[in-house]
């Protein structure tokens, strides 16, 4: 006697891991965007920058002189460690060294769009 051929048609359950494949936002987006409206200082942001993954993130809020306002702190909001710059004055960039040469372009009056929180 034949298989049945039902069976044969009923194609296998997918596996549950299937939904994990898929792509990942880049790091640091998932985050509030916040627009960070500051004024550039003697020493710029008063920041340190590093790339992480494609992506430009605050790591420390450097120390000033005595006397000398704080860019990041003064800031509308703050700046804060761990903000991931996704935009200088509303202009994505395509690399680290692109944010940076925004950043160092910029007019004193800067806008820095961040994702926070993420």
């Amino acid at each position: 006697a034949p298989a049945p051929a039902a069976a044969a048609a009923t194609p296998p359950p997918a596996p549950p891991a299937a939904a994990a494949a898929a792509p990942m936002p880049p790091p640091g987006t998932g985050g509030r965007r916040i627009d960070v409206h500051m004024t550039k200082g003697v020493a710029g942001l008063g920041v340190d920058l590093r790339d992480n993954g494609g992506r430009v993130v605050v790591t420390r809020l450097k120390e000033m002189p005595p006397g000398v306002p704080h860019p990041a702190k003064l800031a509308k909001p703050p700046l804060e460690e761990g903000d991931v710059v996704l935009a200088v004055n509303g202009a994505e960039y395509s690399s680290f060294k692109d944010c940076v040469m925004r950043i160092r372009s910029a007019a004193s009056a800067i806008t820095l769009t961040v994702s926070r929180g993420a």
